[in-house]
């Protein structure tokens, strides 16, 4: 059986190829380099906050900590949803270019 079609192969070729695709949109994708600036924003308010991201260690939060908190996840949230954005797009450009090779 040929290597480059077992199922790692494959997995780690698509995962490769995820990674560039990121990779590019971190430096040139608006949305994107807007959510990751919230998220830094959002854990340069409180070392306490970024101790507990960077431990997932129990932490006794102020209210004013908690907020902090809540941003930081929002922000996260949407740089994933951005992530996913980049990704189904660049899944869609390249269908549709298989398409018209195929056509």
């Amino acid at each position: 059986m040929n290597d480059c079609f077992t199922p790692l192969a494959v997995t780690e070729d698509f995962e490769e190829e995820i990674s560039r695709t990121l990779a590019a949109a971190n430096k040139t994708d608006q949305r994107l380099m807007k959510a990751q600036k919230r998220v830094a924003e959002a854990l340069a308010k409180s070392d306490k906050v970024l101790a507990l991201i960077d431990s997932e260690q129990a932490a006794a939060f102020t209210l004013e900590e908690c907020e902090i908190l809540v941003e930081y996840l929002l922000a996260e949230n949407e740089v994933i949803l951005n992530q996913y954005r980049i990704c189904y797009l660049k899944g869609l450009r390249d269908g549709m270019t298989a398409n018209k090779i195929l056509d």
